[in-house]
């Protein structure tokens, strides 16, 4: 099974749904919480279905350079 199985599986899940919708309807701000192992699938899945950057504020600067290396280009390839 490979990555790009996770990014299909994520995008139609109802909360990923409501969350898409929510930032469709052009809201100022949206708020969520995702457990730190989502993150790496959730941005990159949130960023195609939107067609929009986000802006994802994290709790600590460690936290933030972690999330930022599991974000990196070529860190994780949809197959």
């Amino acid at each position: 099974m490979g990555i790009n199985h996770y990014f299909e599986m994520l995008s139609v899940l109802p909360p990923f749904q409501r969350l898409v919708g929510s930032l469709r309807q052009n809201s100022s701000l949206v708020y969520t919480q995702v457990i730190d192992e989502a993150v790496p699938f959730l941005i990159p899945t949130l960023m195609q279905e939107t067609q929009r950057p986000i802006l994802l504020i994290c709790p600590t600067p460690d936290q933030s350079r972690r999330v930022h290396e599991q974000l990196r280009p070529g860190t994780m390839k949809k197959t």
